[in-house]
């Protein structure tokens, strides 16, 4: 049995005769009318195909290639390979690779290098043995057949490792694609010598970093996984030059910019994070590079599916033969529907599926049967029905599940991801096409809608469009839905949980205005769905803590329900407690863990700063009348600790016991906005938190740390009482402290707190301090003597930030008689400062009592250095000595 029957058994099951498959063939729609051949023929003619022989006939017929590839579930790029493997190598074509998508000429890899995308490790066999971590669609065939036609390494493709070993070559480079990482072994294989080997896969286990401690956990005692692994890098790193990779060898399309084409990816796509590798890149450079001036008109409501409009059309343009399921609108509903279908099935659109599974999915809703009946009653009851109206109605409906997914195959829309499991590519087309299924769903029955909020894989878009209706003001889906009440439905509930969420986040968002019957409703149909768990309001249908949509987090569902109370001032009798935030809740009650939910969704797994920011001004509104919510842990919720500061700002009033738990690192970059929303100055509450700490007897504080992003601005504003206190004796020592913002009551402070301190001794670690001192402030370090002899790199320092300061000083001191000091400071003089200085010398030197031995040890040091002045110094250091000129006669 060769490779054709081979195939063929592999995706029909029984085995078929040659005939039979020429009689399926001829029977599909996209067989070519111009071939006339019969079964007889094209059985005979496969028989040879599938002996590797006559394959020339078949590189003739696009068009009969194109059905063979549909009728074995191939794609045509996989069929074109196996053809070139049959062939003799004098028959085979140039090894040239045509892309899909962009209009460029045929590339020979032969003579070209591969696109700019892909990691150097994987096209340079020295860097081999190695593990590309390549997810669907970043180019792994590509990269294979490049290799390969350079005569760089061999390229195979398997399903598994035990597939692809048996393929192997002792000594032979091999670039290897798997279609799934089964069986993988943690080490590079070795032969005679190391096998060198690139495999391209995705879903292999990653090589663990070195371990944060010194004993390996018991979790941790799994094999270590060995090979060396490469990424492909991000596109937004390779796009540009891959932009100008396609322009080059583009046929010169002067509509194409290329420069525009890059700032549109870089602007629009690149920030929605749906550029997920070079097959989806490629895609939207020649979807630019065909309709640039619709995409520059779009709507942006209805870009994305103009967008995907587009690109099924610049698909179904590419494919030699007639796809099955006619235009393009007609192929975006048959689409649209399976992605009603998806949504409401039972495995998560991100999973690939068996070809039966979408078989299921893909069927059509039709009218075919009621028809035929009709037509029969025409017939046996003489009914005047119009036949020719009844054949119209015939050929409109819709094609089969078979025809659709044949069809998806052709556009390479339908991939096979793993052994026999199939997913639609791209993904942004795909989540394009299941996000408008889901608004079509609303316009259904709420049993359609509330079928797919049941798998969570279709409630992330049913509620994405819920909440899309609801702030444009559009609430006819819920209104349709509060018409019913069949408490017994999973369906229903699932509606009204959904329709719940989706009012109360509108109304916290004021997105829209809702009315206050729809509201109330709601509020009071969700009460008596759900569920108390140990004193615990729960939603009847729930989704996973691990749900990746926010919307459907728990904690945002009691947010929802605290909005919808608040706004409706619904009173507590008949509401759960903890959606009234009223009741007698002791320490440590469950109503604190509750709002912790709340806390985790939108500060924990939510990085949206503006939804933060809204949250904290909701619950501090909310703190006159519920009181704080304590616990065990805290006196003060962090949901409550931004409106707590602001009622604790006179002397005394904050307790740092009060906040010394909070989360500052998700609070603290919220509080400037927080106080200026509250028209408060932002010194005081500084100044509190400071002052709370200094009340209480503990030294340290994340709060305080200067790893903080906010560490410049708290220590900007630390008060002066703070800073005279020995507990902060170290920040002097601290590089990052902010010196150039302090103000002359905190240097003030800062210079006495080092004055008191007994042990206090300057070094290179504080000479950030003496670059930012003010002038007046060396001149009160100089005249209190807070820097000591020996610190030179201070006393270097000072000259460098105020020379003429210190060179006053110096001349004072002088004048004082205090000349050890003022020639301690000389010493430290830059050069240049030498003749000033020498000035100043020379007229104290003029004095009975002048320390002469002090200024002549100075002298020969600035003339040993040769400092500018020097000869001036020598002739005072004679005069000093007594060292007089003396004539030959002398």
């Amino acid at each position: 049995m060769g490779w054709l029957m081979t195939q063929a058994q592999k995706e029909h099951g029984d085995p078929l005769s040659f005939r039979e498959m020429a009689r399926q063939l001829k029977a599909l729609p996209a067989w070519p009318p111009e071939e006339k051949l019969g079964e007889n023929s094209l059985g005979t003619y496969l028989g040879d195909f599938d002996k590797g022989k006559k394959l020339d006939w078949l590189q003739d017929r696009p068009r009969v290639r194109a059905v063979l590839a549909q009728f074995l579930h191939l794609h045509p790029e996989d069929l074109d390979s196996q053809l070139v493997e049959l062939t003799s190598p004098s028959k085979r074509p140039r090894p040239e690779i045509q892309f899909w998508d962009v209009d460029i000429r045929r590339v020979d890899p032969r003579k070209e290098p591969p696109p700019p995308v892909f990691p150097q490790a994987v096209l340079d066999t020295g860097d081999w043995p190695v593990l590309w971590r390549a997810p669907s669609g970043s180019g792994r065939t590509l990269v294979g057949k490049w290799i390969e036609a350079q005569g760089v390494a061999r390229f195979i493709q398997a399903e598994n490792w035990a597939e692809a070993l048996g393929q192997l070559v002792d000594g032979q480079d091999t670039f290897i694609e798997l279609m799934s990482p089964d069986g993988l072994p943690r080490d590079p294989p070795a032969g005679a010598r190391p096998l060198s080997v690139c495999v391209a896969v995705e879903g292999a286990p990653r090589r663990r970093g070195r371990p944060q401690h010194f004993f390996p956990l018991s979790a941790e005692k799994e094999p270590e996984f060995t090979w060396d692994q490469v990424s492909s890098p991000p596109p937004a790193t390779w796009l540009e030059p891959l932009v100008n990779w396609v322009h080059e060898r583009s046929h010169k399309d002067p509509h194409f910019d290329a420069k525009a084409c890059v700032d549109w990816m870089q602007d629009t796509l690149i920030p929605q994070r749906i550029l997920d590798g070079f097959g989806t890149v490629l895609g939207f450079i020649g979807l630019y590079a065909r309709y640039s001036k619709d995409i520059r008109s779009m709507e942006p409501k209805q870009a994305w599916m103009t967008l995907a409009k587009l690109f099924l059309r610049m698909r179904k343009d590419q494919v030699e033969t007639q796809i099955e399921t006619g235009k393009v609108p007609d192929l975006l509903k048959q689409l649209t529907h399976l992605g009603q279908a998806v949504l409401q099935g039972e495995h998560p659109w991100q999973e690939p599926q068996r070809w039966n599974e979408w078989l299921e999915l893909a069927r059509m809703p039709s009218d075919e049967q009621a028809l035929a009946y009709l037509k029969r009653l025409s017939g046996q009851h003489g009914l005047q029905l119009n036949e020719r109206q009844l054949q119209k109605a015939v050929e409109k409906q819709p094609p089969s599940a078979s025809a659709i997914l044949h069809s998806l195959q052709q556009l390479q829309l339908l991939r096979e991801k793993r052994p026999r499991l199939y997913t639609l590519h791209p993904r942004w087309l795909l989540t394009t096409l299941l996000t408008q299924a889901a608004d079509d769903l609303l316009n259904e029955s709420h049993e359609k809608w509330g079928t797919a909020l049941l798998k969570a894989h279709g409630a992330r878009f049913v509620m994405a469009s819920l909440l899309g209706r609801c702030g444009t003001g559009d609430f006819k889906p819920i209104q349709r839905l509060l018409e019913t009440r069949p408490f017994d439905s999973p369906a229903w509930a699932a509606a009204v949980e959904c329709a719940f969420r989706a009012l109360g986040l509108t109304v916290f968002r004021g997105t829209s205005e809702v009315p206050q019957k729809i509201l109330s409703e709601v509020l009071e149909l969700q009460q008596r769905l759900l569920i108390d768990r140990n004193g615990w309001p729960r939603p009847r249908i729930s989704y996973s803590p691990d749900i990746d949509y926010l919307p459907l987090k728990y904690g945002l569902w009691l947010l929802a329900g605290h909005t919808l109370v608040d706004r409706l001032r619904a009173k507590p009798e008949g509401l759960h407690p903890m959606l009234t935030l009223q009741g007698n809740f002791p320490q440590g009650s469950e109503l604190s863990q509750a709002l912790s939910q709340v806390w985790t969704a939108v500060f924990d797994e939510s990085s949206d700063e503006s939804l933060q920011f809204r949250v904290l001004s909701f619950y501090g509104r909310l703190l006159p009348r519920t009181g704080l919510f304590s616990n065990a842990f805290a006196r003060v919720h962090d949901l409550q600790v931004p409106a707590f500061l602001l009622t604790r700002l006179q002397p005394g009033a904050l307790l740092w016991g009060d906040v010394e738990h909070a989360s500052w690192d998700k609070l603290f970059p919220l509080l400037p906005q927080y106080a200026a929303q509250h028209q408060q100055p932002w010194e005081p509450i500084v100044n509190a938190l400071w002052r709370a700490w200094l009340a209480q007897d503990k030294d340290g504080s994340s709060l305080f740390s200067f790893q903080q992003p906010w560490a410049q601005d708290l220590w900007a504003l630390v008060p002066p009482e703070v800073l005279l206190s020995q507990r902060l004796s170290w920040v002097l020592r601290e590089e990052r402290f902010p010196y150039e913002r302090l103000r002359d009551e905190q240097w003030s402070a800062l210079l006495t707190s080092w004055k008191d301190n007994p042990h206090r001794d300057f070094s290179e670690r504080e000479n950030r301090l003496w670059q930012h001192t003010p002038a007046r402030f060396i001149r009160q370090a100089i005249a209190e003597r807070l820097i000591r002899p020996h610190d030179n790199a201070a006393l270097r320092q000072i000259w460098k930030t105020a020379a003429s300061t210190v060179r006053d000083e110096v001349q004072r001191l002088l004048q004082e008689g205090d000349a050890e000091w003022a020639m301690t400071l000389a010493w430290s003089a830059p050069p240049e400062e030498t003749p000033n200085l020498l000035a100043l010398v020379h007229q104290a030197s003029r004095h009975n009592d002048a320390p002469r031995a002090t200024f002549i040890s100075w002298l020969h040091g600035r003339i040993t250095d040769r400092t500018p002045g020097w000869e001036q110094a020598w002739t005072l250091l004679n005069e000093l000595t007594g060292l007089k000129p003396m004539t030959r006669g002398g």
